[in-house]
């Protein structure tokens, strides 16, 4: 029961990280230079909290760097196809496909590879699951798409996916050494912190670029606090339980936090839609857990 209280944990995190990302994002602009300095320091502060907690002392083997860099191009790919796709105006698109990429993926490659079991149960749960994300993409007139476009939707699915594999290959690697779970999250985030430095040279400033205030420097901290907590609390769960529940509980704990706190921290009313996507949520929630 301990490991499912974490999963819900690492939800909360997960859309507490989004709320913060939120508010950086209505100050600072949605452009990809904006996107890149963000991760630059919300992997470098990410990092350096772990990193103490770690005791400063950061080890780290060829497998875990490998699965560290891999993580941080998944993550970096989806990010800049992301903002692609937004500036489409299909931000709800992006959103569906990069949560259902991070339940969906781990599920299928859960039962292909690792050998985890699916039931009848775990099948309706992950439904629900599926519901409740097209419940809150469906609200609105949404026009057809080119080719091209659904294929950038289908990157980000499988990127994102491929973000959750990569964490839970990296906790039940029995053959090749691994670091801790703390150790693996600084050295991630070191990683997310160098490529985006690298990448930042090619971003252009545009006019409507705004100077970082002390403001934004605590909101990227509370983002590095939120994603790296959450993303650790994942890592644990992943060492114990099966990805077949482990990551569509996330998704849909997720959905349902982010609904709170938008409720809470922007005032925003929950529409049916959403409302019953909540609901759903804590269906599936209740069919992982029982």
């Amino acid at each position: 029961m301990i490991y499912y209280i974490m999963t819900l944990l690492a939800a909360i995190g997960t859309a507490g990280n989004f709320a913060v990302t939120k508010v950086y994002q209505k100050e600072m602009g949605s452009g990809v230079r904006e996107g890149v300095i963000f991760n630059i320091f919300v992997g470098l502060f990410s990092g350096i909290i772990f990193l103490a907690a770690s005791g400063f002392k950061l080890e780290f083997t060829a497998y875990s760097l490998i699965m560290a860099i891999l993580f941080t191009l998944f993550v970096g790919s989806y990010t800049v196809i992301g903002f692609k796709i937004m500036s489409l105006g299909s931000m709800t698109v992006y959103t569906v496909f990069l949560m259902l990429g991070g339940a969906v993926v781990p599920y299928l490659y859960g039962i292909a590879f690792w050998g985890e079991t699916v039931n009848l149960q775990k099948i309706a749960a992950l439904l629900l699951v599926i519901l409740a994300v097209w419940l809150n993409a469906s609200g609105g007139k949404e026009q057809k798409q080119s080719a091209k476009f659904l294929l950038l939707c289908l990157a980000v699915f499988l990127l994102n996916g491929g973000t959750s594999v990569v964490s839970k290959a990296h906790q039940i690697e029995k053959v090749y050494h691994t670091i801790s779970a703390q150790e693996f999250v600084a050295l991630k985030n070191f990683a997310r912190f160098v490529c985006f430095s690298l990448f930042l040279p090619f971003c252009k400033k545009s006019e409507n670029s705004y100077r970082l205030s002390p403001k934004m420097y605590a909101v990227m901290l509370l983002s590095a606090i939120a994603s790296g907590g959450g993303y650790f609390l994942q890592l644990v769960c992943a060492s114990y339980m099966p990805a077949t529940i482990l990551y569509p509980m996330v998704t849909c704990g997720t959905i349902a936090a982010a609904a709170a706190f938008d409720r809470i921290c922007f005032g925003e009313r929950l529409n049916k839609r959403t409302g019953l996507s909540v609901i759903a949520c804590m269906a599936a929630l209740a069919l992982f857990v029982i």
